[in-house]
């Protein structure tokens, strides 16, 4: 399940970053974005794996991105709108996240923190 999972999150940030460059001007709305999924592509040099930074959700309409020293952002895929669940990720890794099988909600524990947070809609 876990490979399967992965794939997945792997296909949905293709998508996010073809539909991305093909998106009209990048607005500063969407300035968090742009730095996650630059962090993303440059952290392949340092042999991260873009799915290792997303967890979709299996309805396919969210995508969650944590990368290090970035904000933890809820996407949603229609619309590719940026929504800061955290300010910033830890410092030396990814905030970990969970999501529910449902799609209605999504939990993380930023690094810096000792409880869980539950968001949604998801």
């Amino acid at each position: 399940m876990y490979l399967e999972e992965k794939k997945n999150d792997r296909e949905t940030y293709e998508r996010i970053v073809a539909r991305f460059a093909d998106a009209q001007g990048h607005s500063a709305e969407r300035a968090d974005l742009a730095s996650a999924l630059d962090w993303i592509e440059r952290s392949k040099t340092w042999g991260n794996r873009p799915e290792y930074s997303i967890v979709s959700s299996p309805d396919g309409a969210y995508a969650v991105f944590t990368t290090t020293d970035k904000p933890v952002l809820l996407i949603h895929l229609a619309t590719l709108a940026a929504h800061r669940l955290v300010d910033s990720g830890g410092s030396y890794r990814s905030t970990p996240v969970a999501r529910s099988p449902d799609s209605q909600f999504v939990a993380f524990v930023p690094v810096d923190r000792t409880t869980t947070t539950k968001s949604d809609p998801y």
